[in-house]
């Protein structure tokens, strides 16, 4: 092949994978972008959507996917704009792509802490779905964020009921019930998670702090552990895993693991504020017993305790 041959290939080839898209190959590429949003291959999906939304700017379904796949990547801004615009088209059609595209309209708002607007959108999806349990389990978790505990658990059991493999909710339902001291439903539905294959930091972060209430601190030093071992920087985990350390006298330990939260909540004020009377107290046991932790009934006689918001 001489020089001119290879280049125009070359042209040949980038127009052809940039072109915008219509009619049958249109069709025939939206099956392949929801093939590789499915497969999780979400900037793929997202370049060929875009392509297909070049020749057909009102392609509902391609909105809508590209939608997902923008959220995935972290394009919250255009995943909102390509929820909205599919929401003004098909605003009398309960069709999956209105569906999805008010999920991902409510998941951005929820980023954004507009609460009532997010539920706004999940409650919407799901008067045109009933049976789509992802809609009840976002509303669910925006209940929880707002402290509407006992709303979320009704949402949440609704998205369980309607699909059981629903790991995120039985999660979400965990901390749910935690909040409500329901401690033997959260274990279960975090047992049930972690059954199911759910290997992320919030369920054993949950059940540590479960086995940490009800007295049981190897159980929550080993689900702490096995919590940061799959995202070690997730700041809450070491705060709570600080509480169980302090609580059972392990002070150095636990001034650690605050001194890592604040790495990771640099702007925890209060977090600060204790860190700070922490290493008074163990300088004051170093300076009194050279370091060595003094009986629990010496240490209460001789110090006081010193809060900790758990």
């Amino acid at each position: 092949m001489n020089k001119r041959v290879k280049v125009l290939t070359i042209l040949c080839i980038l127009f052809l994978g940039h072109h915008p898209l219509f009619g049958a190959a249109a069709d025939e590429s939206l099956k392949q972008a929801d093939s590789l949003r499915r497969a999780g291959r979400h900037g793929e999906a997202e370049r060929l959507y875009t392509r297909i939304l070049a020749g057909e700017r009102d392609n509902i379904q391609a909105l809508a996917g590209r939608a997902i796949s923008r959220l995935r990547i972290g394009n919250g801004r255009g995943a909102f704009e390509d929820a909205d615009r599919v929401i003004a088209l098909d605003e009398r059609n309960a069709s999956g792509g209105l569906v999805s595209a008010l999920q991902v309209r409510g998941d951005f708002r929820t980023a954004q802490r507009e609460f009532p607007e997010a539920l706004a959108d999940y409650t919407r999806a799901i008067e045109l779905d009933p049976k789509e349990d992802l809609s009840y389990s976002k509303r669910g978790v925006v209940y929880l964020r707002m402290e509407r505990y006992r709303e979320s658990l009704a949402d949440l059991d609704r998205a369980v009921a309607l699909k059981p493999s629903n790991t995120t909710a039985l999660t979400n339902r965990a901390v749910v019930r935690l909040q409500l001291d329901d401690y033997g439903g959260a274990v279960a539905d975090a047992n049930r998670a972690i059954a199911l294959g759910l290997a992320h930091p919030v369920v054993y972060r949950t059940r540590g702090e479960i086995w940490q209430r009800a007295d049981l601190p190897a159980l929550a030093e080993a689900d702490y552990g096995k919590a940061l071992a799959l995202d070690a920087r997730d700041a809450e985990t070491y705060w709570l895993r600080a509480a169980l350390r302090w609580g059972q006298n392990r002070f150095a330990e636990a001034v650690a693991d605050v001194e890592r939260y604040i790495e990771l909540t640099p702007d925890d004020a209060s977090a600060r504020e204790l860190l700070a009377g922490w290493k008074r107290f163990v300088e004051n046991l170093r300076r009194d017993f050279g370091g060595n932790v003094p009986s629990p009934t010496l240490l209460k006689e001789r110090y006081q305790p010193l809060p900790f918001r758990f």
